[in-house]
């Protein structure tokens, strides 16, 4: 479950990840670098696991990574088509 705890458009998202297997924050930032359209993302998580799960984490890592890997391939998916201009 994920909680969002300020959303300041289109600057930055502060989340609160409140599930059973993975708990803590996350969010992220729009940084401007100067004149013109051009910025950077930053995107940041602080997670938790349960205690006593630590030796499990080489077992949980792959599947981790690939939904890690899947949000990240969705979001560059999403942002060209409601950037700036796109009328979205």
């Amino acid at each position: 479950h994920m909680e969002i705890v300020e959303m300041r458009p289109p600057l930055c998202c502060r989340v609160r990840h409140t599930g059973d297997l993975i708990s803590g924050q996350g969010g992220f930032r729009v940084i401007s670098c100067g004149e013109g359209d051009r910025s950077t993302f930053l995107w940041w998580e602080d997670l938790s696991l349960p205690t006593g799960t630590g030796p499990l984490w080489p077992l949980v890592r792959p599947g981790f990574r690939w939904g890690l890997r899947r949000s990240l391939d969705r979001f560059a998916a999403f942002a060209p088509r409601h950037g700036k201009g796109s009328g979205a």
